[in-house]
């Protein structure tokens, strides 16, 4: 079990594919509370980036979901760790005000990021407008299970 007290926020909005990092964190929200470690683990949901700055104080590590493009093809899942040079070429989803890799960049020269920071994606299918596809469904069970594998 991980003794970090872990943030896990879900990026998104209530459109199509862009629902992943909600549903996600929603999943992973789930399973933590089954688990009782809702006081190691806590589960938010943003439409901005911007919130992680506000919300990070007091956690050691910080997992961020959301939907991305740039990856091979539609449900494929990646992580990475912050900061790392592949995410200049991922697209975070649209409906931010800010990008995510802005944000961190911000929030890592104000000393507000947590000591450890994750991104958990899932490739949006850019063609689905409504409804969650089937290919996200099957990239967020992976990366549920990855995540739940990390937590708990």
């Amino acid at each position: 079990m991980s003794s970090l007290r872990t943030l896990l926020v879900g990026l998104g909005s209530p459109h199509g594919d862009d629902r992943i990092g909600w549903l996600l964190a929603g999943r992973v929200e789930a399973a933590v509370a089954e688990a009782g470690l809702t006081e190691s683990c806590r589960v938010r949901l943003a439409a901005s980036p911007v919130d992680l700055l506000d919300w990070s104080d007091g956690f050691e590590r910080l997992i961020i979901c959301d939907a991305c493009q740039g990856l091979p093809r539609p449900g494929q899942m990646r992580c990475w760790s912050w900061p790392a040079v592949e995410l200049r070429a991922i697209r975070w989803s649209g409906t931010h005000d800010l990008p995510l890799p802005t944000v961190l960049g911000i929030g890592q020269r104000l000393r507000k990021l947590p000591a450890q920071v994750m991104l958990c994606c899932v490739e949006a299918d850019a063609a689905q407008a409504c409804g969650v596809s089937d290919a996200a469904q099957a990239g967020i069970d992976r990366a549920a299970k990855f995540l739940l594998r990390l937590l708990i």
